[in-house]
């Protein structure tokens, strides 16, 4: 087997080394990095990348038992720049806004 099978190999930094967003995918990975609402310590806002980090251990990210890949219908959004120093009220509106481009 090559290494070019191995997603983890191909230092890509998308969900389980999925297609970038392009418009014509059915599902979405939109990361929402954001440290805002935490009272101790910052950090959440590096929890969608350690997830795209962890999904390349899924290899092919094939189902063992049913051998089927949601990759063809996979897209990855990348991470939508959030206000970390705003209120939860301007950042809901930054997601809302944000999302209006995906509704058709």
């Amino acid at each position: 087997m090559s290494a070019a099978a191995f997603p983890y190999q191909q230092h890509q930094l998308r969900f389980a080394a999925c297609a970038p967003d392009d418009g014509t995918q059915a599902l979405l990975v939109l990361g929402l990095p954001f440290d805002g609402a935490v009272t101790h310590r910052p950090g959440a806002r590096m929890g969608p990348m350690a997830i795209r980090q962890a999904s390349m251990m899924l290899c092919d990210a094939e189902h063992p038992l049913f051998d089927v890949s949601p990759l063809p219908w996979l897209g990855d959004a990348g991470d939508l720049p959030l206000p970390n120093a705003s209120g939860l009220s301007v950042v809901r509106a930054t997601i809302e806004q944000h999302l209006q481009k995906y509704r058709g």
